[in-house]
């Protein structure tokens, strides 16, 4: 972005973000005068959710006059949801620099929006902007996206580029794409009254008018969908959950449920994060993918997402947030063509990851290494333990084991107490109720190693199929980890510590004569037979979930997934695609076998 007359200016599109002679008004008049916002936010009935979707974030201004009118005008109970496509985000810094001259009228939603900012990665991003205020940003193209979106919208702003520099967006596709996410409420206004764009959108069935433009501009557009009809959309009552299990998929859900305003009662057999959640120090990182999948979209934004919890977290607690950056070593062909794919397909910015030669990695770390390696800058680590500790506390915990809830009158019954909901989160022992006892939850053994290390400058994260990390004292370190599905021993086996320092060994300068083991600790991940996470409602249940199967990478999948299922409880429009909540149901694997058949 750079600055043309003291306005934002698109190199890439030769054109202005906003209107030279005033942004503000120009946004006013298009889109809210356009959609009739100010008189629709206002009929809002208690309870009701608003839907806007946006072509173009850009600067966010769009996005911040609609959401200061929504809380001026709407009823104090309504809530907003704004998605916006944007392919090429703008930094942080640069929202700033670009509405500094207006950020006063914005209050504390202008600072919200720049605090929560997500990395620049591609994929579907959350922020609760307010407690009435959901923004989800998509970095995508809005062709590939907007046939994504989870609920019917209520009004379109058609932004972005000139037509005439930008074609790409306003064409066919994306207008009959809106059309299928539209009811004969909606409405849709933009900026053009160019023809492609008026004839696209009458015959996707909305029914166009041209009116005033704004400034110079003779003309614009608006027009409302005539189709079909759909019913308004309603927050629902709290309501009173049990969550089966207390360590990371346990007290993700525990947090994020509260938060909704639901009233949490956690049974566990044993004590808070009990298993793998009981490590004191885990690794968050995402998982590489060369393809931009239905999985790896949930990943994406599962990391994108940790990394915003854990920032936030350690404002008011010891989690031993450390985003001190990863090193992923490229140690053959295959993770060269992964890693190399997966920062083209996801987009990701130069700012969050790039590949690097050893040559730079000795230079950055002190590290001599025969390896490139792919440099995830807000990679790091944080206590598991700790985590959950402090997403659980002031929760009610009843330290007692679940054998079964029993369904009655509506109402789940455990122990004499009874409940809305019940949600699985035991790892691989949720498929001992049985109501999950179909799902292919296994339990994979894993081994970490605390070793000191002798004359090392050791001070950064590696990864190399195994991983190491210096702990919070000196010249100590985590190594580790086995991968055993084949082993139920919870014992410890001193062969696996061997293999795990040979491992590091082998890609880092660090002879195994420089190691002193001084602990290790066993713990069982739970795997599902596909590799991915199992989040969801239980197939031909009532109000029964499951959020299970997380592997290595739980401490970013689990918070995606109790956002997910909190989501659903809460009767919020889901905030990833509908592929991508297909991807991590649990239906997946009946529905597989219907369609092997």
């Amino acid at each position: 972005m750079e600055f043309k007359n003291n306005t934002p200016y698109s190199e890439l599109f030769d054109d202005i973000y906003f209107s030279q002679a005033d942004g503000m008004a120009e946004t006013r008049h298009v889109f809210l005068n356009g959609n009739n916002i100010t008189a629709r936010f206002s009929s809002l009935e208690p309870n009701e959710i608003f839907k806007i979707a946006e072509t173009g974030f850009g600067t966010g201004l769009n996005f911040l006059i609609t959401a200061a009118e929504f809380l001026e005008c709407a009823p104090e109970t309504a809530h907003l949801y704004f998605y916006s496509f944007e392919k090429h985000p703008l930094s942080s810094d640069e929202i700033q620099q670009a509405l500094s001259q207006w950020q006063q009228n914005f209050g504390d939603i202008f600072q919200n929006l720049l605090n929560e900012y997500p990395l620049r990665i591609g994929g579907w991003h959350t922020l609760d902007i307010h407690q009435r205020i959901t923004l989800v940003l998509i970095f995508d193209d809005v062709l590939n996206a907007a046939p994504e979106l989870p609920t019917h919208i209520d009004a379109w702003y058609l932004d972005g580029f000139s037509p005439a520099k930008n074609p790409d967006m306003l064409h066919a596709d994306l207008f009959n794409g809106m059309a299928k996410k539209s009811h004969n409420s909606t409405m849709v206004s933009t900026f053009t009254a160019a023809g492609i764009v008026k004839r696209g959108l009458a015959e996707a069935g909305f029914e166009i008018k041209k009116i005033a433009g704004f400034g110079k501009k003779r003309d614009m557009i608006t027009g409302t969908f005539k189709g079909q009809d759909k019913p308004k959309h309603y927050i629902n009552q709290a309501q009173s959950v049990a969550i089966i299990g207390a360590g990371l998929a346990g007290s993700m859900l525990a947090h994020t449920l509260s938060n909704a305003g639901h009233a949490v009662t956690i049974f566990e057999t044993h004590e808070i994060a009990h298993g793998a959640s009981g490590n004191a120090v885990g690794l968050y990182n995402p998982r590489f993918t060369a393809e931009r999948t239905p999985n790896a979209e949930f990943y994406s934004a599962a990391f994108v997402n940790a990394y915003a919890l854990f920032k936030n977290l350690q404002q008011d607690h010891d989690i031993d947030f450390d985003p001190s950056g990863a090193f992923h070593l490229i140690t053959d062909t295959a993770k060269e063509k992964r890693f190399g794919a997966c920062l083209e397909s996801w987009a990701w910015h130069s700012d969050h990851a790039k590949i690097i030669d050893p040559q730079t990695i000795k230079i950055e770390t002190g590290m001599d290494t025969k390896y490139p390696a792919l440099w995830l800058k807000q990679s790091g680590r944080v206590s598991p333990y700790k985590l959950c500790k402090i997403l659980t506390a002031h929760k009610t915990i009843i330290y007692n084991e679940v054998i079964n809830p029993i369904f009655i009158n509506a109402k789940w019954h455990i122990e004499s107490q009874m409940f809305d909901h019940v949600i699985l989160c035991g790892g691989h022992l949720s498929s001992k109720i049985i109501q999950a006892a179909s799902l292919p939850i296994n339990a994979v053994r894993g081994q970490i190693t605390f070793a000191s290390i002798e004359d090392t400058n050791l001070n950064n994260i590696f990864c190399y199929g195994g991983y190491v990390t210096p702990s919070a004292q000196n010249n100590n370190y985590i190594i580790g980890s086995t991968f055993q599905p084949w082993l139920d021993n919870v014992k410890s086996i001193p062969e696996d510590n061997d293999d795990n320092l040979k491992k590091l060994s082998a890609v880092l300068p660090i002879s195994s004569d420089k190691f002193s083991i001084t602990g290790d600790r066993v713990s069982f991940r739970a795997s599902s037979t596909d590799r991915t996470p199992i989040i969801g409602a239980l197939p031909h249940t009532h109000n029964l979930w499951i959020s299970s199967a997380h592997g290595s990478h739980g401490l970013i999948s689990s918070g995606m997934a109790a956002l997910v299922i909190t989501d659903a409880i809460s009767g919020r429009p889901a905030r990833l695609p509908q592929k991508t909540l297909d991807a991590i149901s649990p239906i997946r694997f009946e529905n597989r076998k219907k369609n092997a058949k």
